[in-house]
């Protein structure tokens, strides 16, 4: 047998769950490859994470295995499903790295019906939030493992090195010779597991300019009608989705000073007086860098999608008056200093997986 731990990732919020893994496991004795497919293939070369280049895995890699490790998926056929239907059947442990609560129901649904028809015999989540989630779908708390997303520890370490550096000059370096304050906006795709929570319903309580359902694009509208009546007023820089590209913002290129999409955001969002967005987990990794960050969501159920947002670790607004608000007061009284997060009470996912290998001396163990 194999003795090398599989680990397979095709989504950047999964693949940001993987990052320094498979060197923390060689650090303790234990071998292991990263597959990995789709866009996050893009996602971890932009972070010097060493991977296999997959299309397709060969036959049998779920089965020759002592441990399955998958991440979760946008799409519906995702051969994380397949692979941990074989290795179920080869009686091998497999375990699921989920990165935030959205979407719960729908992660290891497939084209089925039953929302944890393809969860694997163990899950690895980043907060309680996410654990209550699966547990309301019938998944045993005791299959689930607390463990710090290792994003964050990532952003603590990138803003230890850029606590000494000359931010008027990263300014301008980046964003040219501007007056006033800049705003990054993180943007989401407006697509997922459930695409019509990503489309606006009557729930809204943002209707941008009334010309659009797209969920990014209503918050972005938003966010570009309260900064102009600001001043100075600010600068929007974008940030795209590692799923997007500039032409998917052809519509609103004269909206903003710049679209970025270069490999380090958290720079970029350094340099910035304010990052704003929805729920993705860049603004998680602002926070604990101590940036100044806000969240616009055109639902309150949406909260719930973030872990910072649902423990209001990062302020959210529903309304265009209450995001003029916030913004008028942020840009114009901004926060003195930056705090560094760090709280680090959580196991990282690699101990979490030693400590499993350990326990179940890598025998299978579903219950």
């Amino acid at each position: 047998m194999n003795t090398d731990i599989v680990i397979y990732v095709e989504d950047p919020g999964a693949a940001n769950m993987v990052l320094g893994l498979v060197d923390a496991l060689a650090q303790n004795g234990l071998a292991a490859r990263l597959f990995a497919g789709g866009t996050a293939r893009r996602y971890l070369t932009a972070r010097d994470e060493a991977f296999v280049d997959v299309d397709v895995l060969a036959p049998g890699v779920a089965t020759s295995t002592p441990l399955l490790v998958v991440g979760t998926s946008e799409a519906p056929t995702s051969p994380a499903h397949d692979l941990v239907i074989q290795a179920r059947a080869a009686r091998v442990l497999s375990v699921g790295l989920v990165d935030r609560p959205a979407s719960a129901s729908s992660r290891f649904r497939g084209t089925g019906t039953d929302p944890i028809a393809f969860a694997p015999d163990r899950l690895i989540v980043p907060d309680e939030s996410t654990r209550d989630a699966f547990a309301a779908l019938g998944i045993v708390p005791a299959r689930v493992a607390l463990a710090i997303n290792p994003a964050l520890e990532r952003a603590r370490a990138r803003a230890a090195t850029l606590v000494d550096e000359d931010r008027i000059a990263l300014r301008e370096r980046l964003f040219g010779l501007v007056d006033g304050p800049v705003i990054v906006f993180l943007s989401e795709v407006s697509d997922g597991l459930d695409p019509q929570d990503f489309r606006r319903n009557a729930e809204y309580t943002l209707q941008g300019r009334g010309g659009r359902d797209d969920r990014t694009g209503i918050v972005f509208e938003t966010l570009v009608d309260a900064a102009a009546a600001l001043r100075p007023r600010p600068h929007i820089v974008v940030r795209l989705h590692p799923k997007e590209t500039t032409a998917d913002w052809a519509a609103d290129a004269a909206e903003a000073l710049m679209f970025n999409d270069d490999d380090d955001p958290l720079t970029l969002c350094h340099a910035a007086d304010l990052v704003v967005g929805m729920t993705t987990m860049l603004l998680s990794e602002c926070r604990t860098m101590g940036i100044d960050t806000l969240s616009i969501l055109p639902r309150k159920i949406e909260r719930g999608w973030l872990a910072d947002v649902t423990n209001r670790r990062i302020k959210c607004v529903h309304t265009a008056d209450d995001v003029r608000d916030v913004l008028a007061q942020r840009l114009t009284s901004p926060l003195v200093g930056r705090r560094l997060d760090t709280d680090i009470a959580l196991p990282t996912v690699a101990d979490t997986l030693i400590e499993l290998v350990a326990k179940s001396e890598v025998a299978y163990a579903p219950a």
